[in-house]
């Protein structure tokens, strides 16, 4: 499936989050005082303090999802994804990350609602217009 998208028409912007705060209801509280049609989250630096993690149980399809919660302190490896509407006014967040414990456990996967910042999070956000 290919999606035609023009990036011509976006924004960029830095999106900062401080200390415990909840990085999906930050990030939809953002999209949703936007007016943008789809954000897209190309990279990010910071730390989380929670993970929650959500990876396919086996080869199945459609994929039985389990999720692992992980406490930290973690620095963010990584960190990509998307935000749209979905379902009139239903807000869908689609990121993966990666982050490292201490530099020697990476945990990786599609991230789930419950990740908390721990000391800061810069997110480099494209917001896409109509």
């Amino acid at each position: 499936m290919l999606t035609k998208m023009s990036l011509q028409n976006s924004e960029d912007f830095l999106l900062t989050l401080g200390p415990g705060e909840d990085i999906y209801k930050e990030i939809e509280a953002f999209f949703r005082a936007s007016g943008y049609r789809e954000l897209i989250i190309t990279s990010a630096i910071g730390s989380m303090l929670k993970a929650v993690l959500n990876y396919p149980r086996d080869k199945s399809l459609p994929p039985v999802i389990e999720s692992k919660e992980v406490e930290g302190p973690f620095e963010i490896a990584s960190m990509v994804g998307t935000v749209r509407y979905i379902e009139d006014d239903k807000v869908h967040i689609h990121m993966h990350g990666s982050v490292a414990d201490k530099g020697d456990q990476i945990y990786g996967g599609a991230l789930a609602r419950g990740c908390t910042t721990y000391k800061m999070l810069e997110l480099i956000v494209k917001g896409v217009k109509e």
